[in-house]
């Protein structure tokens, strides 16, 4: 979770529940997608918080993304609340205890911030 000095981080925070009319994970990629293809020397980060933590279960979406300049995060509260055990993810989802910390921590390290 540390960001290396001198990297540049787009954080995209996906909050929402995760169905229309709100963007999912699916449209979170694609937008983590075009980022990192006008900002390649930005690793581009897709917080996942709240409901749409369920999205991150065995989808191949994010292998997808696997050795590109793209992580996905997922909330360990709001895995906790939806009961989901964090090793049933993708094994390139990482999990942050907090995203709201998560987030802070980005953003005191000069990070910059998207609510998708």
């Amino acid at each position: 979770m540390n960001q290396i000095p001198g990297t540049k981080v787009l954080v995209l925070h996906l909050a929402g529940p995760g169905h229309a009319p709100f963007p999912d994970l699916a449209a979170a990629i694609r937008v983590a997608r075009n980022a990192a293809a006008e900002l390649p020397d930005v690793a581009v980060e897709i917080l996942v918080q709240g409901p749409s933590v369920n999205q991150l279960i065995a989808t191949e979406a994010i292998a997808d993304i696997s050795g590109s300049s793209i992580s996905v995060y997922a909330c360990g509260n709001s895995l906790h609340s939806a009961k989901i055990d964090p090793s049933t993810l993708a094994s390139e989802v990482k999990v942050t205890p907090a995203a709201v910390a998560h987030i802070a921590r980005r953003q005191f390290n000069g990070a910059a911030y998207m609510r998708l």
